[in-house]
């Protein structure tokens, strides 16, 4: 229970951080215009190690949060029906045509 929880906080702290990070990428890149400076350059430091860390957080919270995979293996599926309902086939369905002259 604690592991979900904590997953559960690293997925929301990631996801807040990356959305952060892009406006504070939207905000860096309006005020480089707004002051004549390149726009072009790249982005400060901060701004991209916030963004790797939450993309880390998000990968790492996702991962952790979802349930064990099942198991998909032929023998253990197999188990849950009979012989008789595996190799039974269903009776054929006389259709007639839907008018009738």
């Amino acid at each position: 229970m604690a592991t979900k929880l904590i997953s559960a906080l690293a997925l929301a702290f990631g996801v807040f951080s990356l959305f952060h990070s892009g406006y504070s990428a939207r905000e860096h890149i309006l005020n480089a215009a707004h002051e004549s400076q390149d726009v072009k350059s790249s982005l400060p430091l901060d701004i991209v190690l916030e963004c790797l860390l939450g993309m880390i957080l998000s990968i790492i919270g996702s991962v952790f949060i979802i349930s064990p995979f099942s198991d998909i293996m032929m023998e253990t599926e197999l188990k849950k029906y009979s012989m008789d309902g595996i190799f039974s086939t269903p009776n054929f369905t006389v259709l007639g045509p839907k008018i009738r002259v």
